[in-house]
């Protein structure tokens, strides 16, 4: 399966084909009542889901923080695709119970 990447309306610019996942790059999170985050993560296309309601910032290093800007809420079992312009790393935090979150790393096709 292909799927394709468009960057943020910003700049419009077509990130081109991605085929498959490199699973053993992948990393997961512990997510609870404070904010925890990855190490810094290379320019790229990441897939990430959690196993809880969440919230989750990006930066050079962020802090996640509930119902606040510069924070997007992630909803339990919902797969979410995040372009990294630039390395940087995620940060996370529960809204209300602790779990996981998996961030893996797309491959180009």
């Amino acid at each position: 399966m292909t799927f394709r990447v468009i960057a943020p309306p910003s700049d419009g610019q077509d990130r081109g084909d991605f085929s498959s996942w490199d699973i053993p790059s992948a990393v997961a999170v512990a997510v609870g009542g404070t904010s925890a985050k990855t190490a810094t993560l290379p320019q790229g296309v990441y897939r990430v889901i959690s196993t809880t309601d969440c919230w989750i910032a990006r930066g050079a290093s962020p802090t996640a923080a509930a119902a606040t800007v510069g924070n997007i809420y992630m909803p339990l079992d919902v797969t979410e695709y995040i372009y990294l312009e630039m390395p940087q790393q995620l940060a996370v935090i529960q809204d209300s119970v602790a779990g996981n979150l998996s961030i893996c790393p797309a491959t180009q096709a």
